[in-house]
């Protein structure tokens, strides 16, 4: 055996949901191998001094925490079969999360439709009823006096 392993699947791609603070990294090679990654890119296997916590066989992971809104985070991997081969080339993992929406500065409309603007009301049960927009969204509340 004078290959190196070859690797697929890495994993995540892609944009994770706003929130996400850890994500498993992956790869799976073609032969049973150990794995290693770092933010580097170039950096060869022996150098590389973090291995993925899952390796040894052809399918390798590790949990990376810390993710934040709106981050990039690319890591390179590297992985050496047990005949000693490693590979020369960087697989790219490679992701984001992402960032939440702006947050929301228009104020609501509302018109009160029912009584009558200028009504005087008392000592009876009145219906009151108003329309309201948002860009957004809106919830209505009415009170009981």
């Amino acid at each position: 055996d004078v290959a190196p392993p070859q690797i697929t699947s890495p994993t995540p791609t892609g944009t994770l949901p706003v929130g996400t603070t850890q994500a498993v990294l992956g790869v799976v090679t073609n032969e049973a191998a150990t794995c290693r990654y770092g933010t580097t890119p170039g950096v060869a296997y022996d150098d590389l001094t973090t291995p993925f916590t899952t390796t040894g066989a052809t399918a390798h992971s590790t949990t990376q925490t810390g993710l934040v809104n709106g981050g990039s985070y690319v890591y390179y991997v590297r992985c050496r079969d047990t005949a000693g081969n490693a590979t020369t080339a960087d697989t790219t993992i490679s992701f984001a999360v992402a960032s939440p929406p702006p947050p929301d500065t228009t104020p609501p409309t509302v018109s009160v439709t029912a009584p009558a603007t200028g009504a005087s009301v008392s000592g009876q049960s009145v219906a009151v009823s108003a329309t309201a927009a948002d860009n957004t969204g809106v919830s209505l509340m009415f009170l009981t006096l």
